[in-house]
């Protein structure tokens, strides 16, 4: 299997090296490592050169978010198969290998993942995904996606022709564009799952995402736009409900209940 692994990045000069090494170190080495550089500001041009490795290709891009960034990489990728990776995360050594023997034994899934550990400021960690269901895991799991993203995209691996078949991320989302992603593709594919933590990723920010906002509407959007899909896996009531918890969390329930209620209205 020959694959491109792809890295956006935007101003994680300090964190860049790090997480390429991660790539450089794998048991199962990539054909490339293509970092698009989505309009930084800082030095990594600089570090990225200075690797001097010729798997490493440096590209420089006018910014346009992470979706966006990653498009620009596929699209100049030529490897059979597509790894995403952040900058701020790091891969485990054994990464590419098990996702690979993993997919030499399942042909009929055309993106495989994997655990990974998130890893917060204070210290804390929480292995993704939560469920232990496999069924909500692997195979056909629109359904399941609906309710709850549980694909990190720094576990992706998936064939670089069925992710130009559904028109790779849609780049003018800002925020849970790899939510989207996974969900339009599970509509026309099936997907496996590796039952392994490959990936340490490191949550930066201390709070929220600032885009909370675009994030709930696009939620919202979501859920209401797929309600024929949900209901008929009785799973509609666990969608909303898991989106008002999430936002009850954060103080925001009223605010997502007008945005939801505006939503159905519509549809």
């Amino acid at each position: 299997m020959n694959i491109s692994v792809i890295i956006p990045t935007y101003n994680r000069a300090p964190l860049i090296e790090r997480a390429i090494r991660s790539i450089l170190e794998q048991t199962y080495k990539p054909l490339e490592i293509i970092v698009v550089d989505d309009g930084s500001t800082d030095n990594t041009r600089e570090v990225v050169e200075s690797i001097g490795d010729p798997a490493v290709k440096y590209c420089y891009k006018e910014n346009g978010g992470a979706g966006s960034a990653r498009n620009y990489g596929v699209e100049r990728a030529q490897g059979d198969w597509i790894a995403f990776h952040d900058s701020d995360d790091v891969w485990r050594p054994d990464k590419l290998k098990i996702q690979t023997e993993y997919a030499k034994k399942h042909p009929e899934y055309n993106l495989i993942y994997s655990k990974y550990e998130m890893h917060f400021r204070d210290g804390s960690t929480t292995t993704v995904p939560y469920e232990d269901d496999i069924e909500l895991l692997e195979g056909n799991i629109l359904h399941a996606l609906l309710v709850r993203n549980s694909i990190g995209t720094p576990t992706v691996l998936v064939k670089k022709q069925a992710f130009f078949e559904i028109g790779g991320f849609e780049a003018d989302l800002r925020c849970i564009e790899d939510w989207n992603f996974v969900i339009r593709f599970s509509e026309r594919n099936l997907i496996g799952f590796v039952n392994k933590t490959t990936v340490d990723a490191y949550r930066l920010d201390a709070g929220v995402s600032a885009n909370m906002a675009d994030m709930y509407e696009e939620r919202c959007r979501t859920i209401v736009n797929y309600r024929a899909t949900l209901e008929n896996y009785n799973l509609f009531d666990v969608a909303v409900k898991f989106l008002f918890e999430t936002a009850e969390s954060h103080g925001d329930l009223d605010a997502v209940k007008r945005l939801f209620m505006a939503y159905i209205s519509l549809g």
